[in-house]
Parts: structure tokens; sequence; C-alpha cells
């Protein structure tokens, strides 16, 4: 991954501490270590897709306000997994229950 896609997604150290190069896609690409997050409680580690399907809303962020990575399916093509949750936003399951009643 690039530099920039590595500080964005919190990767902070180089594979065996060194600047590998491992792909030129548009920019120079290197190794980083992969870091090992839990998802909080009340998030879900799921790609984008799986994502829509549980109609999980809101990617967790970290202290710092990054979507938290929970793991790399495929780092070369850029697929990767992060930590889901439900949208805090307004729930109308209630309303539909009262309305049936």
């Amino acid at each position: 991954m690039t530099e920039l896609e590595a500080e964005v997604y919190g990767f902070a150290d180089l594979c065996q501490d060194q600047r590998i190069e491992c792909g030129h896609f548009g920019e120079v690409k290197y190794c980083f270590k992969v870091p090992k997050y839990d998802c909080p409680t009340g998030c879900n580690c799921l790609n984008q897709s799986e994502a829509a399907a549980k109609n999980l809303t809101k990617m967790c962020l970290d202290q710092a306000k990054i979507p938290i990575l929970c793991e790399i399916i495929d780092a070369e093509k850029g697929l990767f997994k992060f930590c889901y949750r439900q949208s805090n936003l307004g729930n109308n399951t209630s309303n539909a229950f009262m309305a049936g009643a």
C-alpha cells in the first residue's frame, strides 16, 4: 500500500523495518505489518457488501476518527474488512409495531 494509504488505515510498521517495495500501481507500494484489531462491542467485522446486506450503515471509528480496519482480504486488490455498526439514527421498527397494533 502507499504511504498515504498506510497512514489513513493506521499501518505504522514497515515489514522487516525497511521500505520494501511490493508494487507500482500509479504510486510506489510498500509492505507494512498488518495490525491486529478487534472490533469494539456493538461492531462487526465485515466488507462493504456484507455490511450493506445486514443494513449496517456506519463504520466504527478509532480515537482519531479513522475507520477501524479489522481484516485484510487482499491488500494488493484493496479488499479489506472494517468494523461496522447500526446507525444511531431513529429506528422505525417501534413505529411499525405501534401502527400494526
